[in-house]
């Protein structure tokens, strides 16, 4: 009787485990949005440092940030995110990248504005705080690609304080196209192939 209750139990727990898995899984497109918007503003400032052209840069970020912000906060009420954060991993994952995107606002708006961060700083700080939040996913996910990826983020990190100056934010530009638009548009073919169907079934 106690070996049946045990099996049962072990059952149901593995069929908790699927359904998170299946309901967490990341369908990539945040990573793509955020990815872009913040390749563009790298772009610009590189661009902007290069030309002497800087009036437009501030305004330039506030338009891309409020963008992605808006982004996330229309997605997180159009999507499954009630599916999501009905779950332990859901909730750790959203508290997660919320507060890495709170965290990387105030470093790349409030540092430079307050003179306490250097420009050239912003970009290996904020490379440090993704490296935890891709490290972390991809244990919440079980992706162990998805945890690697922290590495090129932590390794940018150490390249761009060494070698501080316009060129970090062309190096930023380039991880966030390998290490985040295109993870993202993985993450989005294999949710889109694999989990999309068991979701809606």
């Amino acid at each position: 009787m106690e070996k049946q209750q045990a099996e049962l139990e072990i059952n149901m727990i593995k069929k908790i485990m699927e359904d998170s898995r299946k309901i967490v899984i990341e369908d990539g497109i945040g990573y793509i949005v955020w990815g872009l918007l913040v390749f563009v503003g790298m772009i610009s400032s590189y661009f902007a440092v290069l030309t002497k052209q800087y009036n437009y840069t501030i305004w330039i970020w506030v338009i891309l940030i409020s963008g992605g912000w808006a982004y996330t906060i229309i997605s997180y009420f159009l999507k499954d995110s009630k599916k999501k954060a009905s779950t332990l991993a859901g909730k750790i994952l959203g508290g997660l990248w919320i507060s890495t995107g709170i965290s990387m606002t105030l470093i790349g708006f409030v540092g430079p504005l307050s003179h306490s961060i250097g420009g050239y700083t912003v970009t290996p700080l904020i490379s440090i705080i993704l490296g935890i939040a891709y490290f972390v996913s991809g244990i919440v996910y079980g992706q162990g690609w998805i945890r690697n990826l922290a590495s090129g983020w932590w390794a940018g990190a150490v390249v761009m304080f060494f070698w501080p100056g316009i060129n970090t934010f062309f190096i930023f530009a380039a991880m966030m196209a390998l290490l985040q638009i295109i993870p993202g548009i993985i993450l989005y073919l294999k949710f889109k192939k694999e989990y999309r169907p068991a979701i809606n079934g």
